[in-house]
């Protein structure tokens, strides 16, 4: 979904997105992912590829000391885009210099400065991100193990000391603006 998606991004000036994974393993096995996160972007493609992304898991409660937080919230500046289309995982990804080489890609790695989004948390220094997106074609179509499309996330340092989540993009919407 996320760089099927994109493809719509050749020759525009914006996209918005988003979508949500959900549980990957049962409850019993993973109490704590037990349910929905969702995530949203946007890219501006005039002058390079420059973006940001939000980030929301209800049913993650993040401990900072001895408070805990309900939910995780984030904001995120996209910084770098890294781009491989040949599924090789000997080759290194290389940036993306404009939004024709991302939207010819099949997976993509958004890494930038995060912010929690909890009122009592924004005085709290940044944190890092990679986010990680990739495009399986269509569940179902030619190859009975393609499931879907991917979404992964990692948050080190700021707020949220590390986090990790990785799931099947389930639901989503793009939009582009010329």
């Amino acid at each position: 979904m996320a760089l099927a998606a994109a493809v719509t991004l050749a020759g525009c000036h914006e996209a918005r997105g988003g979508g949500y994974i959900g549980q990957v393993v049962p409850q019993t096995i993973n109490p704590v992912y037990n349910g929905r996160a969702d995530f949203g972007f946007t890219f501006q493609c005039d002058d390079g590829v420059k973006g940001q992304i939000t980030y929301h898991d209800a049913s993650t409660s993040a401990s900072l000391g001895a408070v805990v937080y309900p939910d995780l919230r984030i904001h995120g500046t996209v910084e770098n885009v890294l781009i491989d289309d040949d599924n090789d995982p000997d080759t290194k990804a290389v940036p993306a210099d404009t939004c024709e080489q991302v939207t010819e890609s099949r997976w993509a790695q958004f890494e930038g400065s995060y912010r929690s989004q909890d009122p009592t948390l924004l005085t709290k220094p940044a944190g890092r991100f990679v986010v990680v997106v990739f495009d399986q074609g269509e569940p179902g179509v030619g190859d009975p193990v393609i499931t879907g499309d991917g979404f992964s996330i990692e948050l080190t340092g700021g707020p949220y000391l590390a986090y990790t989540r990785a799931g099947y993009i389930e639901g989503g919407n793009i939009q582009v603006d010329n």
